[in-house]
This record gives C-alpha cells, sequence and structure tokens, in this order.
C-alpha cells in the first residue's frame, strides 16, 4: 500500500470512530498534520480530565502523547504499530480548560521497531510541557 493511501485510509478510519464508542471519540482530538512519520493533534481536554488542581490529569497527558506517537508510528506504509515501551517527562502542569497541541515524530526505524519523540505544548506557547519516547513495534502480518 502506498503511503498516500496508507494516510487517507488512516483518516477515514479515524472519522469513523468518532461516531463509535472508542477512545478516539473520547480523546475529542482533531488532527492538524499527519504526514510521513509525523503527527500533531489539537486537543482541547474536558475538565472530567483534570485533576483537583485544575490540570490535565498525568494520565490524560500520557494517553494523548500515546495517541499522538502511536498516529506517527503508523503514518507509513508498512503494517500496524502499537506501544512497546514509553518514557515520559512532566515538565510543567498541563493547563486545563484550553486547546493542547500533541507532536509526534519518527525518529528512527529498523526492521520492526519506531522510535517515536513527542510532546505536550499549551497553543499559545511552544514550551514543552510533557515531553516522551517511546517505542512502537510493528505487528506480525496475520497470514
Amino acid at each position: 500500500m502506498s503511503l498516500d493511501i496508507r494516510l487517507d485510509a488512516m483518516r477515514a478510519e479515524l472519522d469513523g470512530a468518532v461516531s463509535r464508542d472508542t477512545f478516539w471519540a473520547k480523546l475529542k482530538a482533531r488532527i492538524a498534520i499527519l504526514e510521513e512519520d509525523r503527527a500533531v493533534l489539537d486537543l482541547a481536554p474536558a475538565g472530567s480530565r483534570c485533576n483537583l488542581a485544575g490540570v490535565v490529569h498525568g494520565g490524560e497527558s500520557a494517553a494523548m502523547l500515546d495517541q499522538t506517537c502511536g498516529l506517527a508510528a503508523n503514518a507509513t506504509a508498512e503494517g500496524r504499530w502499537v506501544t512497546g515501551k514509553a518514557e515520559l517527562v512532566y515538565r510543567a502542569p498541563v493547563p486545563g480548560q484550553t486547546v493542547i497541541i500533541c507532536e509526534a515524530r519518527v525518529t528512527h526505524r529498523t526492521g520492526r521497531q519506531a522510535r517515536v519523540e513527542g510532546t505536550v505544548r499549551a497553543v499559545d506557547d511552544d514550551t514543552a510541557l510533557v515531553t516522551a519516547r517511546m517505542t512502537f513495534i510493528r505487528l506480525r502480518e496475520q497470514n
């Protein structure tokens, strides 16, 4: 499958997932950029995704990064990729009730592994609030 066909198929799959009870639908993300080895999502975390201090829960930040990094890993013509390992660094609180930008880029692919780096930041600031280094594994083809 060509890369363009794969990216179109990913967009269509996510569009269809919005109307079902899926993680993607609950995330309420919008794809700003989806290109080879790169994904950028705009998200507006609901108040229910914030902790008692009014900032985005750390687990929610991790979920946003996992989704964004996963899209970047899957933005290739070769197979489906799943999370194998994640390392996150929380640098500053992620503000609640505002637009968040999650960006991820594949930094290296070898065999069935892809290394992806991602960030969470507020829409009006380039400061990385959370950073991630993740490894994704390409699923074996089903016969």
